[in-house]
């Protein structure tokens, strides 16, 4: 097998734009098959794939793109209220699973996932692409090689200006749910943990609707606890225009500092300032490098390696249901007021 062959679940959105570029780019994978309910979306991107000399099969029913030999492996884009459903359906026909965050709507379904997936053989990941942004990448390197010392706070902010939206799914928490935490708040939290190394053990915080109708969350602003007795800080936010404040991300160690801006998000862009304290009380300047590479290929490259040299994943599913867990934690913190510790 020389290419993993993807079939994606759920054509339109993040796929389109993102996603299948992504596969595209790798080297080592292709579209062969697009599946979703809605045709004149389906007929679009077979359409813009054809342009580029690519033929796709297309499927409105689920068991008719699993049974497609053609299909080795699924990316699973639809409305997360159909993620367990389609990604346990897709392990049991056994296609390999690169699922988009959050996993499910509650830590309970996700559990589920993960237990079911894990008594078949395929590779099944999470999709936390920001792991594999360039400046990231570096980020992590350089605090596992301890430039800044021992990393002692760190913060990260996302937000966006979402008013209500008919058909908007993330806005109704019975499709997506939650709102500003499952949505962008989940990715805040893995990229903390793979920044620092460490794990979330505890969440305290506020969750909550404050500027729109919606029944889902608009923001919500988080304080974490690591397992190395750093503190993390995650505002993530659908009632801001990124204009006021875009992304940030920050990491204060013992010996240093980085920040980062506009490097959360969707493209291998934004800006890093950082330095190390030299005994002296003088100031070292950390260089990092904009390599303007493409998360989504690195993703896709990292997941389709899984499965042909048969190792690891990378971003295994179960760290999807952590963070789920971690999301969960922090909506029981904020309806009681209380720290609460993430489960398992």
């Amino acid at each position: 097998m020389d290419k993993i062959r993807f079939g994606i679940i759920g054509a339109g959105g993040i796929a389109r734009t993102r996603m299948i570029p992504g596969i595209l780019d790798s080297e080592h994978a292709t579209v062969t098959a697009l599946m979703g309910p809605h045709k004149a979306t389906l007929d679009k991107v077979q359409k813009e794939l054809a342009d580029k000399g690519i033929t796709v099969s297309t499927y409105e029913d689920l068991d008719q793109l699993l049974s497609d030999p053609a299909v080795d492996a699924v990316y699973v884009a639809s409305p997360v209220f159909a993620h367990k459903e389609q990604v346990i359906a897709a392990a049991q026909a056994g296609k390999h699973v690169l699922a988009e965050k959050p996993l499910a709507l509650t830590a309970a379904e996700a559990e589920e996932m993960v237990r079911k997936v894990r008594q078949t053989d395929v590779k099944a990941s999470a999709a936390f692409m920001m792991r594999f942004q360039a400046y990231h990448q570096q980020i992590r390197q350089a605090v596992a090689e301890g430039r800044i010392g021992d990393v002692v706070s760190t913060r990260a902010q996302q937000v966006f200006w979402y008013p209500r939206t008919q058909g908007a799914w993330r806005q109704e928490k019975a499709k997506g749910g939650g709102g500003a935490l499952m949505d962008v708040g989940v990715h805040m939290m893995d990229l903390t943990e793979f920044l620092t190394g460490s794990s979330i053990t505890a969440v305290t915080g506020f969750v909550e609707t404050r500027t729109f109708d919606y029944d889902a969350d608009d923001v919500c602003n988080l304080v974490l606890r690591l397992d190395n007795g750093a503190a993390g800080y995650v505002d993530a936010a659908f009632d801001m225009h990124p204009a006021q404040g875009g992304s940030f991300l920050e990491l204060y160690g013992t010996k240093g500092t980085i920040v980062a801006r506009d490097t959360i998000g969707q493209d291998d862009a934004g800006s890093v300032e950082a330095f190390a304290v030299e005994a002296d009380g003088s100031r070292r300047p950390l260089l990092f490098e904009n390599k303007g590479t493409s998360m989504y290929s690195k993703e896709v490259d990292s997941f389709c390696l899984s499965i042909l040299e048969d190792i690891p994943e990378e971003v295994p599913l179960e760290q999807g249901m952590h963070i789920q867990k971690c999301a969960q934690a922090a909506y029981q913190a904020a309806a009681s007021g209380k720290l609460t510790k993430v489960e398992g």
